[in-house]
This record gives C-alpha cells, sequence and structure tokens, in this order.
C-alpha cells in the first residue's frame, strides 16, 4: 500500500506541537483509514484495532515531539507506530493467554457444574484464594479481563487509567497467581 506524503503534514505536525487539535484532525483525516487497515490486518479485530489508532493519536497530540522530519514523512511515522504497537498488543494477548492458561485460569474461571468434574471445585477454591492474595486493582483487572471479557483498552478509558498501567497491572497479578497456584501445587 503505497500512500505518499499528504502536502502540508510537516506544517501540521508543528502546529500540533504547539498544540492546534484542528492540527491533529487534519491528520487523523489524512491517516487513519491507512492505520486502521495496517492495525485490523495484524490484529484481527476491527473494534481493537480502533482503539490503537485512537491510542496513536492520543501519544501523537500527548508528544509530538517524538516525531522527527529528518527520519521520514509523518505519514509513515503514524503507520510505523501503528504496525509496532499492533504486534506489541498481539504478542501482550498470545503472553496474557499463556499465562492463563499456565495459571489454570481458563480452565477454572467457571463454576464447576453438580456433575462436572469434583476436582474442579478445588481447583476454583484455590483459584479464588490466590486471587484473595492480589492486591485490589490488579484483582479488578484481572477479573475485568478474563471473567468479564474487558479488552485493556476499555479498561483504560472506563477506569481512567493509562493503558500501560493496566497492562503492568495484568501482567503483575497473572505472575502472581502463577506463582501462587504453582506453590499451592508443590505444596498439595
Amino acid at each position: 500500500m503505497a500512500v505518499t506524503e499528504s502536502p502540508g503534514d510537516p506544517t501540521l505536525m508543528r502546529a500540533v506541537k504547539r498544540g492546534d487539535r484542528n492540527a491533529l484532525a487534519m491528520l487523523y483525516d489524512r491517516h487513519a483509514t491507512a492505520m486502521l487497515t495496517i492495525a485490523e490486518s495484524i490484529l484481527r479485530e476491527p473494534a481493537e484495532a480502533e482503539d490503537l489508532v485512537h491510542d496513536v493519536f492520543i501519544d501523537t497530540w500527548n508528544r509530538p515531539q517524538a516525531y522527527d522530519q529528518a527520519r521520514g514523512s509523518v505519514g509513515a511515522w503514524l503507520r510505523m507506530r501503528t504496525r509496532s504497537r499492533s504486534i506489541d498488543r498481539l504478542r501482550a494477548k498470545v503472553t496474557a493467554r499463556k499465562y492463563a492458561v499456565a495459571a489454570g485460569l481458563q480452565q477454572h474461571i467457571r463454576k464447576p457444574s453438580a456433575h462436572g468434574d469434583p476436582s474442579l471445585g478445588m481447583a476454583q477454591q484455590q483459584l479464588s484464594e490466590a486471587l484473595e492474595h492480589l492486591s485490589h486493582p490488579v484483582r479488578k483487572v484481572i477479573q475485568l479481563t478474563y471473567l468479564e471479557g474487558y479488552t485493556c483498552g476499555e479498561l483504560a478509558r472506563d477506569m481512567n487509567v493509562p493503558l500501560g498501567t493496566i497492562k503492568s497491572r495484568l501482567a503483575r497479578g497473572m505472575e502472581q497467581l502463577r506463582r501462587h497456584l504453582v506453590d499451592e501445587q508443590e505444596l498439595g
């Protein structure tokens, strides 16, 4: 996909650096479609791709000095940031799923049925106890992500917390759960 530099993009970036919201809106109008195409091709989830493109523009607004005209066009810079963040987000999702499987969350998050495996009741109890050892903010992120199906982007927006904080809480909590459950298995 060849997208040429739109005339005036460097001027618009200078205006964004001065706090001009209209300049950012013009950059969005010019480049969001190409960025969304990249994000969707990597993430395969349109809503998550939209969130990611939005995040890239928020970061562009908050840190416009990150753009260096000597290193390339504004459009190329925005597309590269979109690609990099999409890959990072995809890797984070894969890592989170690996931790969830390792911790046994995917198998044990639902209450066991009356006719199900009786050992699931014990696993459910162990998981509940492990969750209780987490701090409230970390436990809340894990519960909303794995039990309610929220994405990190949705939690960041709804909780008014930076996305990086949500991801850190999730990673820290999953590691703490894994350690706690492994320790329980070794003792039992």
